[in-house]
């Protein structure tokens, strides 16, 4: 019994390890200036990722939802994109 009790936990730290590093952004990379740069497009993929969680999107929906992100995210955070930048001020 002890070591079901065991594996039970380990099984619920690992998931609640996993959820905790799925939460940590992936940050914008600095310094790329092609849209095609694998950094870049990671990033689009987290935050649209992101967008399509915090809407609670499953499936179809969120397929669609992701297939529009890729195309508009750029808009958001065009490459250049600075998360430093204060607005010029």
């Amino acid at each position: 019994m002890k070591t079901s009790k065991s594996v039970v936990l380990m099984s619920g730290l690992f998931a609640a390890g996993a959820a905790l590093a799925a939460t940590e952004p992936v940050p914008w990379p600095a310094g790329a200036l092609d849209k095609q740069d694998p950094r870049v497009l990671a990033f689009y993929e987290d935050q649209c990722s992101r967008w399509a969680d915090g809407q609670g999107l499953k499936e179809q929906e969120r397929s669609a939802y992701l297939e529009r992100c890729r195309v508009n995210v750029a808009k958001v955070y065009p490459v250049g994109y600075d998360e430093s930048d204060d607005g010029g001020e």
